[in-house]
């Protein structure tokens, strides 16, 4: 499995991203970053991460800065492995759930969630939870999408074969912090189907600094 973390101006939030990762001691993963000419210290991070393990991280930067959607797919261009999973630079995964995730992966799935997001913010020296999505769907597909607002392609950290990256052309780059909601629309438009995994969780980071803010 890859994970890409796409990174811009993250410097204060990317390390735990990242060990919420390795915490996960997989045997065979990893993590491709991609610096959208960040303005803070994030692209040092980055170096220093990848120094502390060569063999899991690759990385690469941009002389200026274009935006979520090429980084994502950017991310995705120095991928090998055939299950990709997007997180947020600014959020992080629960080890128990993200390997209960993993572990429902099937030959004909090509788009997995979390069944519940925990909306977080810092406060001090703690992580507060404000709200949470709860998914009750065990599936979507894309005529599901009318029926409810809270819907798990609306999250954009999500798990995907790269064969259903490379059917929809990967993330559209001309709709800003919506490029994370499309992906996920797209590939149900296209035909695909979105199995939710119970009993799985991740934790979303509200800030705002976030991408979504700056964007909207």
């Amino acid at each position: 499995i890859t994970f890409i973390i796409p990174c811009y101006n993250c410097a204060k939030t990317l390390r735990e991203s990242v060990m919420s990762i390795v915490n996960l001691n997989l045997d065979t993963y990893e993590i491709c970053m991609v610096d959208d000419h960040s303005k803070d210290n994030t692209l040092k991070i980055i170096e220093d991460l990848s120094k502390k393990y060569p063999n899991i991280i690759k990385f690469s930067s941009h002389a200026e800065n274009m935006g979520g959607a090429v980084t994502r797919n950017d991310c995705v261009k120095l991928s090998r492995y055939p299950w990709i999973f997007c997180l947020d630079s600014d959020n992080f995964l629960h080890k128990k759930s993200f390997l209960k995730l993993y572990s429902e992966i099937e030959p004909r799935d090509a788009m997995i969630s979390f069944g519940v997001i925990r909306y977080f913010f810092d406060f001090l020296f703690l992580d507060i939870e404000l709200r949470k999505w709860v998914f009750n769907a065990r599936k979507m597909d894309f005529t599901d999408l009318r029926k409810t607002m809270y819907n798990p392609p609306a999250s954009g950290n999500l798990l995907f074969s790269r064969k259903l990256f490379d059917d929809i052309g990967g993330y559209e780059t001309d709709l800003g912090a919506y490029d994370s909601y499309a992906f996920g629309y797209k590939a149900l438009y296209y035909g695909n189907t979105i199995k939710i995994i119970r009993d799985t969780w991740y934790y979303h980071r509200l800030s705002l600094n976030s991408y979504w803010r700056r964007e909207n």
